[in-house]
């Protein structure tokens, strides 16, 4: 039994070059969607980033990476004192860090198997 179809009473309206409109108008097609049901899917299926959120996070990494390069060029300079392998120590864990929270480590999905 078909499901029922869903009134929609609202319209939503974007202007579009012919180029636009072609290749969407193909993308469709090529997913045996009309370009409503298409551009439907695809909003709902969008991921939306806080680009303000995003600024900040890039800053601030900014200014860490600033202040882990301090610190490698002092543990450089005195790679002789018990103090740098505690810099250096330190440093491998910060880098640690930040490669778990910022995904570096995981193996992109479209890599497969390859390793270097």
């Amino acid at each position: 039994m078909p499901k029922p179809r869903t009134r929609r009473a609202h319209v939503a309206k974007i202007r579009l070059s012919d180029a636009e409109r072609q290749r969407l108008i193909s993308l469709a097609a090529d997913a045996g969607m009309n370009l409503a049901d298409f551009l439907r899917l695809a909003a709902s299926q969008a991921v939306v980033v806080n680009r303000s959120d995003w600024r900040r996070r890039t800053f601030q990494l900014g200014k860490i990476g600033n202040n882990l390069n301090q610190l490698s060029r002092w543990a450089n300079a005195h790679k002789a004192a018990i103090e740098a392998s505690t810099v250096v120590l330190a440093l491998l864990r910060i880098e640690r860090l930040l490669r778990n929270e910022f995904g570096l480590d995981q193996t992109p999905p479209d890599a497969g198997d390859a390793s270097c």
